[in-house]
């Protein structure tokens, strides 16, 4: 039984005394003798009996909560893909056209009544959606900020990237850990060495990492640049850039900027339409960089000497040695007294403390690339081997951390 369990654990039975008295403390109570009263060190009165109740209920609410911490873990899983699921078929974007009933919805995504009724359910539990009295579903404001298609703060398609891309390639981590490399080969059949072919191998690959990469770098981009005071730097380059939007970031926060976004050939055309819907195509120009092979110390157009290099979440992509060549070549990129700005999740210098957020996007970057997360410390290492000196640290509170070095 747990109460005896309990006991035996916690309150240390060791003669007969003591087991008179658990007995005495399990009899009715108008049979129990009277009891002395114990005073502990807060100067409270107890009996024996007391003493044990407390200790038997403390270890029972411990075995509850730790039941509760695994149900959670267990039920993580069915809450994203319920989650995938809705986004996917289009549940948030129908009810933002009308409210409506679960029939309404069925037969608008041409879905099975049961099947819709136990997933809009399952939304309200979630805290997606609402059901009125009336039976009518809507969404919450936490759907209609960031699962929907129209919304400037949308996540859909770093959902859609998730479902399509990162689960498949999850449910192969016992693998990945096994072999301390990528699972695509595992997953999908393709290279494990040419990571970005595989996932630029078609356009619909293409866009859909660029919108994943802009549902995320959306949010935080206006953070990461005002994390320090940028102002002094006024030719910017935004390294691998995908869709511009920490260039978009910076030249809305410092006026009398100009920007470049350098990647690899197949995402420009992509990158453009983002900048034009910036309205910023005047202050943003694109160019097509290999950061293995050289990074250019000027920005198209006006030739002007690169004073900032930003690399957002693109050195957690590779190994030690690959990040080192990036900076090195960042390093010579830049005149004496630039910077580079990274924008990362930081781990703790003591890793096994977390954040859990930055623990998981490790395993994240084992399973699809060739890369980590990193400690402060460990960024630290990277930069000073590349020349870089000054590195300074900013925690923004959102998803990204920033870490700023300069050029002597």
């Amino acid at each position: 039984m747990n109460w005896v369990k309990g006991v035996q654990n916690i309150a240390n039975f060791r003669n007969i005394r003591q087991w008179r008295r658990l007995v005495t403390c399990l009899q009715p109570h108008h049979l129990r003798p009277a009891q002395p009263r114990i005073q502990d060190q807060h100067s409270k009165l107890y009996s024996p009996c007391q003493l044990i109740h407390s200790h038997c209920a403390n270890y029972a609410a411990q075995e509850q909560n730790s039941t509760d911490i695994l149900l959670g873990l267990l039920d993580g899983f069915r809450q994203s893909q319920t989650l995938f699921s809705a986004v996917e078929l289009g549940v948030f974007d129908f009810l933002d056209v009308e409210k409506a009933s679960a029939e309404d919805v069925s037969n608008g995504l041409d879905l099975s009544l049961d099947g819709t009724e136990r997933l809009l359910d399952a939304c309200c539990g979630l805290g997606l959606l609402q059901k009125q009295a009336n039976g009518i579903y809507t969404n919450t404001h936490v759907a209609e900020m960031h699962l929907l298609k129209r919304s400037p703060h949308s996540f859909v398609g770093y959902i859609l990237h998730s479902q399509e891309l990162l689960v498949p390639l999850w449910s192969h981590l016992a693998t990945a850990v096994a072999q301390g490399s990528n699972v695509w080969e595992n997953t999908f059949g393709t290279s494990a060495e040419q990571v970005f072919s595989n996932v630029y191998v078609s356009t619909h690959g293409i866009e859909r990492f660029m919108s994943a990469m802009h549902s995320m770098g959306a949010q935080t981009s206006p953070f990461i640049v005002s994390a320090f005071d940028l102002s002094s730097y006024r030719s910017v380059l935004d390294l691998a850039g995908a869709t511009g939007h920490l260039a978009i970031a910076f030249c809305r926060a410092y006026p009398d900027s100009m920007a470049c976004v350098g990647d690899l050939s197949q995402v420009l055309p992509t990158t453009k339409i983002y900048i034009d819907e910036a309205s910023l195509t005047h202050r943003i120009s694109v160019c097509e960089i290999d950061m293995f092979h050289k990074i250019p110390c000027t920005i198209t157009p006006s030739d002007a000497p690169v004073d900032l290099i930003m690399l957002s979440r693109v050195l957690h992509d590779w190994k030690d040695d690959d990040c080192i060549k990036i900076l090195k070549n960042s390093f010579s990129a830049l005149h004496q007294g630039g910077g580079v700005l990274i924008a990362e999740k930081l781990l703790n210098n003591e890793k096994h403390t977390g954040p859990v957020s930055a623990q998981l996007q490790s395993l994240n970057m084992l399973v699809q690339t060739h890369g980590r997360e990193r400690s402060l410390n460990e960024f630290e290492t990277l930069l000073h081997h590349a020349g870089f000196v000054d590195v300074r640290a900013h925690s923004t509170g959102k998803y990204l951390d920033v870490i700023l070095a300069k050029k002597p």
